[in-house]
């Protein structure tokens, strides 16, 4: 009878330690999974962020090709004002002239009676 009840609370024990050992088998599986689902989501956060660098570079040297692009621009349209101006300058310089020239002429023609 003691036998017995040994035996049966051995084999308590026994399904007890077993069904113990399945959890924390259980758990341990559910652990791996959990990392590896974190650390699949870690890559993919590493390649977005990867990703994103790469795109922010390119719009940044973007922009600085277009500032360089416009400050050239910029200085051809002044140079060209500056031309322009220059030109301008010397027409109205030679049509001063022109026009002294001819004031001249006639100054010396003689006055008609």
């Amino acid at each position: 009878d003691e036998l017995q009840r040994e035996a049966h609370a051995l084999r308590e024990e026994r399904a007890a330690a077993v069904s113990a050992r399945q959890l924390l088998e259980e758990h341990l599986a559910s652990q791996r999974l959990s990392s590896a689902a974190a650390l699949e989501a870690l890559q993919r956060q590493r390649c977005e962020e990867r990703e994103l660098r790469a795109a922010y570079e390119a719009l940044l040297s973007s922009y600085r090709q277009s500032e360089s692009l416009r400050a050239v621009a910029e200085a051809r349209r002044h140079e060209a004002e500056r031309r322009c101006e220059a030109a301008l300058s010397a027409a109205e310089g030679e049509r001063h002239a022109r026009l002294a020239a001819e004031q001249r002429i006639a100054d010396r023609r003689p006055a008609a009676s």
